[in-house]
This record gives structure tokens, C-alpha cells and sequence, in this order.
């Protein structure tokens, strides 16, 4: 066949409106660019997925970061129009769980016509990234999680401003129903994942900025044990995947390197001694000690993030029968209606805090107060 022959046949595929990129053999130079942009989807042939997802180019901390790793310019962007690829598209019914500027073709061509270690272009992939709740008793009930006022607070005549004003005063506070003496150790049934400044920066994709802290996110719960505190802190087996250089090997207990093993369900730190990180021991354990613990979650309200407004909830609850010993609610604004980026690190905050994760640790510690 000849070329002439070739480009007729690409030219009819498209005239049925299918995507050249199921054709075998075409490479990306192939690739109508004008058809891209009328689509505005990027798709890659199952061969050329798996190809790319066996060079491990994807799971990079950068993905497709030719800096770390020697790649032809084909091969750079074959695995773009992978990543892309599988990229979900947009879900409207699921709005603040994507960036504000997310858009997968957006991604594919950014990237294809920048530097290939610029990270300007990962906006365009933002996505919501938090760690599931893991609960350790199946047989207790289901948590019943407070309902939103009916009606609501919000009201088409108002600011960003008078919208957080109205919430803080409906909504937002800390509450305690019960206390429980002689506490040993706490649960964390959801951690929290360490956010990018991306992350932080965009109004949608974050679900609880107001009870995110750096601290929380490290996972070794100092600020939760140690003289004065708990024995304990338990966790899933999720551990925060970046390894910043705090955590080199002199100033962690070896036992924080070690990887579970079959069985394992949970991790347990302990030992602090108040002062030398060090102190921490990473103990993994086939079943739970804790029978308290504490879970977070997002809430949302009508036209809040529009607004620059989010708003979060924690609970402290007896793990066995999901009774709710304490509530804490609160609301962050960031920015206005009209504004582009927020900075969830600085926001006006209600109840005021500061983002540390031993305000955190105090409120659970008032409502679970430990063995001394």
C-alpha cells in the first residue's frame, strides 16, 4: 500500500469517527492534531499501554521524568499519551473531586510541548488523593455521621465573607458528649495523606483542609504519645509514601524502615519518650489494641468551594459501637468567588486553629484522656 493509499485510509477511519490511535502501527507523529482537538480525548492502543507501564516510567515520583531515567523523545511521548490516557474523564456530579483546571487532553498537550521535567503542567491531572477509612470491627454498627442543617445556611445574596460568617455561627464548633478515663492508645481510622502544593493551592480537590496538618500526614503520632499521652497510636497499614530527609536513618528508629508482612493489619508506634523522634518504634500487629479512636471526613455545603470555602469533621468515637464521644467541626475560607487559587496552609478558619497537629492531638486527648 502505498503512502498516498495510507493517508486516504487514515483520512476515511476519521470521516467514520474513529480514533487513529487504535490503529496499530501509527506512531505519534501520525497522530492528527487537528482531530485531537476536536475530540479533545487522548486514547493509546492496549500495546502501547502495557509497553509503557512495564518501563515503571509511570510510577516515577515525576512521571515520565526523562531526567531520571534515559528515554527517546518517542518513547517520552508514548508515555504521556499513556498517562493521559488513563486519566478518567471528568465526573460533573463529583465536581470538587478533580482540580479546578483538570483536563487530560490539556495534560497530553502541555506536557508535549514544555520541558520534560516542567511540573507546571500536573494541574491539569489534579485529582482528589485521600486515604480510605479502615474500620476494625465489621460487626459494630455503621457510624452516623451528623446531617447538614435543612434548610441551609447559604443564600444567593451572599459573599464569600458573609457565607463563611453564617456557617461559623450555624455550624462550626467542638463538642464533647462523653469523656473516657484511662485511655491507653488511639485508632487513626483514616490517615491523612501529605498534600502537594498543587493540592493545596487548588479549591476543589482537597477534601478537609481544615483539619489537615503536615504532622498528622508524617503518621508516626508523636504528638500522640509520650509522657502525658498515650501509650500507642495505631494506624492502618498505610504509611505516606515520600520519605522526606527527616526520616534518614539517624534520626528514626530502624524499626520505621521495615515493611509488614503477610498477616499484618495495622501499625502500632510507640515508645516516645517527649523528645528524640528516634524513640519511636514501628510495631506491626495482626489485630488492634485500641478501643477509641478518631475519623475525619470532608462536608459539604451549597456553593461552598465556589465560595473559597471548605469545611471538615472529626469524630472521636468508641470503635466497637461507633458511638460519637466528640465532634469537631469547622470551616476554612481561602480566597473569594472570583479569586483563582486558595491556600489552604492560610485560611481564615473557624473554630480559629493553626494546623498543627498537636491541636489536634489536644482535642482527642480532653475527650479520651489517658492512663497516667
Amino acid at each position: 500500500m502505498t503512502a498516498g493509499n495510507i493517508q486516504s485510509q487514515h483520512c476515511a477511519l476519521l470521516g467514520w469517527g474513529l480514533v487513529i490511535l487504535l490503529t496499530p502501527g501509527w506512531s505519534q507523529a501520525e497522530v492528527s492534531t487537528a482531530w485531537l482537538e476536536k475530540t479533545r480525548k487522548v486514547e493509546a492502543p492496549p500495546e502501547m499501554v502495557e509497553r509503557i507501564r512495564q518501563t515503571g516510567w509511570l510510577d516515577l515520583d515525576f512521571s515520565c521524568n526523562a531526567g531520571k531515567v534515559s528515554m527517546k523523545r518517542q518513547d517520552y511521548l508514548d508515555c504521556i499519551r499513556v498517562e493521559a490516557a488513563m486519566l478518567p474523564p471528568m465526573d460533573p456530579s463529583k465536581r470538587s473531586h478533580f482540580g479546578l483546571h483538570y483536563d487530560p487532553y490539556k495534560y497530553f498537550t502541555c506536557r508535549s510541548e514544555t520541558e520534560r521535567n516542567d511540573g507546571g503542567c500536573t494541574k491539569y491531572k489534579l485529582r482528589r488523593n485521600e486515604a480510605e477509612p479502615v474500620w476494625p470491627y465489621p460487626e459494630a454498627p455503621p457510624l452516623a455521621w451528623p446531617e447538614a442543617p435543612d434548610p441551609p445556611v447559604y443564600q444567593p445574596w451572599m459573599s464569600s465573607e458573609a457565607y463563611f460568617d453564617a456557617l461559623c455561627e450555624r455550624e462550626a464548633g467542638k463538642f464533647i458528649y462523653r469523656t473516657v478515663e484511662d485511655v491507653e492508645g488511639v485508632y487513626q481510622v483514616r490517615p491523612m495523606i501529605k498534600a502537594s502544593d498543587l493540592t493545596l493551592m487548588d479549591r476543589y480537590v482537597m477534601e478537609n483542609p481544615y483539619h489537615y496538618s503536615l504532622g498528622e500526614a508524617a503518621s508516626l503520632g508523636a504528638s500522640q504519645v509520650g509522657p502525658d499521652k498515650y501509650r500507642f497510636r495505631e494506624t492502618s497499614l498505610y504509611e505516606p509514601k515520600e520519605r522526606w530527609d527527616a526520616w534518614r536513618l539517624e534520626f528514626r528508629h530502624p524499626s520505621v524502615f521495615e515493611k509488614a508482612k503477610p498477616g499484618d493489619k495495622y501499625i502500632q508506634y510507640s515508645e516516645y519518650d517527649g523528645h528524640d523522634l528516634k524513640s519511636v518504634i514501628k510495631t506491626f500487629k495482626q489485630s488492634l489494641e485500641s478501643e477509641f479512636g478518631y475519623v475525619w471526613r470532608g462536608i459539604t455545603r451549597p456553593n461552598d468551594r465556589v465560595h473559597g470555602i471548605a469545611g471538615g469533621e472529626l469524630l472521636v468515637i468508641d470503635l466497637k459501637t461507633n458511638e460519637i464521644l466528640g465532634l469537631w467541626r469547622g470551616f476554612v475560607r481561602s480566597g473569594t468567588k472570583s479569586s483563582e487559587r486558595v491556600w489552604w496552609l492560610a485560611p481564615h478558619s473557624c473554630p480559629q486553629r493553626t494546623g498543627d497537629s498537636e491541636e489536634l492531638a489536644r482535642f482527642i486527648l480532653e475527650i479520651l484522656r489517658p492512663k497516667r
